[in-house]
């Protein structure tokens, strides 16, 4: 895999198996680690959503409080300032390759659902951060966010309490540029 051993106190993984008649009969066709090894002691990732992508490229997000969490093609470096990032990564169907990796959010953010839908990524989670404290964003104008008939009431971003974040991220498909761009961001519940 793109990074074959633990790193800090714990890392995220990610295991591709086998197809199998039985889940007893298949095996580990790929595995790796995602995590870093500096940063907010106790140094931890964790991934806590998974998305398999048209071209079986899988993309996972969640939180770290490592420094050096791998960043390839990223949207936002790491703050000296933040705790507990939110995290964004697509990784090659065989594991072995990191396409894009980025920090995303500010002040303990998790990034939850993630989801892939032409090009776009969306993903959810919460955060204490707003745009001042490092949460990439882009707020929807003019009303509030509808989500299957539910109005949720939208909060200051500057808010020192934890409120849900939704954000719609375009994929960029050239290499050479930054993976990711925030197409929407919006925020809801919290005081």
């Amino acid at each position: 895999g793109y990074q074959p051993s633990l790193t800090g106190v714990s890392s995220a993984f990610v295991v591709v198996f086998t197809p199998a008649a039985g889940l007893l009969d298949g095996g580990v066709r790929a595995f790796t680690y995602l995590g870093g090894t500096n940063g907010v002691a106790p140094v931890s990732s964790g991934a806590y959503a998974t998305a398999i992508g048209d071209d079986d490229s899988i993309t996972i997000s969640g939180t770290t409080s490592a420094s050096d969490f791998p960043s390839v093609r990223a949207l936002q470096t790491w703050s000296v300032t933040s705790e507990d990032l939110g995290f964004l990564a697509k990784l090659s169907p065989d594991l072995t390759t990191l396409v894009y990796s980025t920090y995303f959010g500010g002040l303990q953010t998790s990034c939850m659902p993630v989801k892939l839908h032409e090009g776009r990524v969306y993903v959810a989670g919460h955060t204490r951060s707003g745009p001042a404290e490092g949460l990439p964003f882009r707020v929807a104008p003019g009303s509030p966010l509808v989500v299957d008939g539910f109005t949720y009431d939208l909060v200051s971003p500057n808010s020192t309490v934890f409120k849900g974040f939704f954000s719609v991220l375009d994929e960029s498909p050239d290499p050479t540029q930054v993976a990711l761009s925030v197409h929407y961001t919006t925020l809801f519940g919290g005081n």
